[in-house]
């Protein structure tokens, strides 16, 4: 057993690291997180903020554990390249692979536990979201963690052994809910429910504090932004949880379309937002899923506090995942993505336990997983040909991507060092146009390989636009060279391609170069300005205001909402509160 582990997990350490550092996603969320611990690095820790990345759609912000693992990173590596801090995310998936084996053995059989391992290790999309920098991407491994420990805690019949277990779910939660704001709420729900039926009773009372210690530890950096910050991030989760959003949220039926798809997905690699097949596929793993931890449930006593843990681990970020309106977004599925495979293990023992009655039970097994791995070797095969090739043909069925334009890190550097070289001959300054997207990543890779070369936007308000070599980079095959913003200013000479970016060199026009803000203001106001309204036209302005102003008045008073939005105050940064300062808004 412990062979075809350490081959399981090769195999998977291969599929994780091959091209690694130049098929990286990095793109503008990437960019924000690599600049803090950037400026950490250089700066010393007291630049670390105390609050992380900012949960969706709202302003208020999770705890700062992903920057401190990134900066963690960044010193053992002694760099800041993008791939330095993508190794935390690398790494802790790798650790989830034995870590899931051994959760699984509290069940399973051994080949049924490396099976449903091995199925996990090669998922096409695991291996994805452990190839980049992202604050949801090492969920997996946390919240793993904390499950393992909640079990172990209600099994474990030494008390000291007991203890041990309960200070690892406050240390996996501690870090778990400060990676994604759906687990920071689903995990202590489960914790409650489980408790329910399932509670360490023979905790020493000594733990529980050593428990709510170190969860204040690992939220001190919080509680000292909202102390400095009268309570900001206290309000922004008080808004966000209670504010009347105003979104268009799915209909239940199409939520639950979408979390099958996004279920069988994990498992298989098959899925998009209209298959129906996967839809249905992903139905009937899960009903079938809930029906095998139901039937062992009540069949094998002694599994009891595995399979009830299962399934309301299962059916809490079931309930989360229909209300966050997920959209088939696999960041939503990472706190509970062992499940679908955990469904799949059950199926194998079911069979396992019928097999006098099912000659063809382990046939059938071995079968039903290699058409699965199959399945995500060849969604592996399709990613892998893809950045290769930057050829879209080689996508011959509908996959999710994460990285769907194939701009990756090595080509970014590639057009980066062109530009740095270019403008360095004339010595200029290189001035860029990319899309918002890119615009970050281009400014990181200056920094951190070509510091000597100064560089910037394309921007008509550069005081000296002859200052500047300019570039526009662009998708290979785009017949628009630049931004509707620069229209009509640019001749371009040639270009070159790295992989599906197309670089073009771009020769600004007199119009660009002489370009005064203030003297287009004035004539556009004076155009404004001849253009006289009719009495008539006035008096219909006048009514349509009236109209507006009225409708505003009756929508503040039939609104539901009674929180007002708070301002958003900057983060509060680790020197702040030894200096006694405060950032500047």
């Amino acid at each position: 057993v412990s062979i075809f582990l350490i081959l399981i997990i090769l195999g998977a350490v291969f599929v994780r690291v091959y091209k690694f550092e130049d098929w990286l996603y990095f793109r503008s969320d990437q960019v924000r997180d690599a600049k803090l611990a950037a400026e950490a690095f250089s700066n010393g820790p007291g630049e670390l903020p105390l609050l992380g990345p900012r949960a969706a759609g709202t302003f208020l912000r999770l705890g700062p554990a992903f920057y401190y693992m990134q900066y963690a990173s960044t010193k053992i590596f002694n760099s800041i390249e993008p791939h330095v801090l993508a190794y935390p995310d690398l790494i802790l998936s790798l650790l989830t692979i034995p870590l899931l084996f051994y959760f699984l053995r509290n069940f399973f059989s051994p080949r049924n536990s490396l099976l449903v391992t091995t199925l996990y290790s090669f998922s096409f999309i695991i291996i994805q979201y452990s190839r980049f920098a992202w604050n949801p991407n090492s969920i997996t491994f946390w919240g793993l963690l904390f499950i393992l420990g909640l079990y172990k805690a209600s099994t474990e019949k030494d008390k000291k052994k007991i203890g041990w277990w309960f200070l690892l779910i406050a240390f996996a939660y501690s870090i778990a809910s400060q990676l994604h704001f759906v687990a920071f709420v689903g995990y202590p729900v489960v914790t409650f429910i489980f408790w329910i039926f399932h509670f360490p009773k023979k905790v020493n009372w000594k733990y529980w504090v050593g428990a709510v210690l170190i969860f204040l530890f690992f939220y001190t950096p919080v509680f000292l932004s909202d102390i400095k910050t009268d309570g900001d991030n206290l309000n922004q989760f008080i808004y966000a949880i209670t504010a009347k959003t105003g979104g268009e949220d799915n209909t239940l039926k199409e939520n639950i379309k979408q979390i099958s798809i996004g279920n069988f997905m994990f498992v298989s690699s098959f899925g998009h937002k209209d298959s129906k097949v996967s839809a249905l596929a992903g139905l009937a793993l899960i009903i079938g899923g809930l029906l095998l931890t139901s039937y062992f449930w009540k069949f094998d006593k002694k599994s009891r506090p595995f399979t009830l843990l299962i399934a309301v681990w299962f059916l809490v970020f079931l309930g989360l995942q229909i209300k966050t309106d997920t959209s088939l977004k696999p960041r939503f599925f990472m706190p509970a993505a062992a499940i679908p495979f955990i469904f799949i293990g059950f199926g194998a023992a079911f069979l396992d336990e019928w097999k006098r009655k099912i000659k063809i039970s382990a046939p059938l097994v071995y079968l039903t997983f290699g058409i699965l791995l199959l399945a995500n070797f060849n969604g592996l095969k399709i990613y892998y040909n893809y950045f290769l090739t930057q050829d879209e043909s080689v996508i011959n069925r509908k996959i999710f991507i994460k990285q769907d334009d194939a701009k990756v890190l090595m080509y970014h550097k590639q057009a980066t060092e062109y530009m740095a070289r270019e403008a360095e001959k004339v010595n200029k300054i290189a001035c860029f146009y990319s899309g918002a997207t890119y615009e970050r990543t281009y400014e990181y890779l200056f920094d951190v390989y070509y510091p000597e070369i100064e560089y910037d936007r394309i921007s008509k308000a550069i005081e000296d636009k002859t200052a500047c070599r300019y570039f526009s980079i662009i998708t290979k095959d785009n017949d628009k060279l630049i931004g509707n913003s620069f229209k009509g200013y640019f001749d371009f000479s040639d270009s070159v391609q790295f992989g599906r970016i197309e670089l073009w060199n771009a020769i600004a026009k007199d119009q660009f170069i002489n370009y005064d803000k203030d003297e287009e203001e004035a004539k556009e106001a004076e155009e404004k300005e001849a253009e006289e309204k009719t009495d008539k036209e006035i008096q219909k302005d006048l009514t349509t205001s009236l109209k507006e102003s009225i409708k505003e008045i009756l929508e503040d008073q039939d609104s539901e909402e009674t929180t007002e939005k708070p301002d958003r105050l900057e983060r509060v940064l680790w020197r702040h509160v030894f200096d006694g300062t405060m950032p500047e808004d």
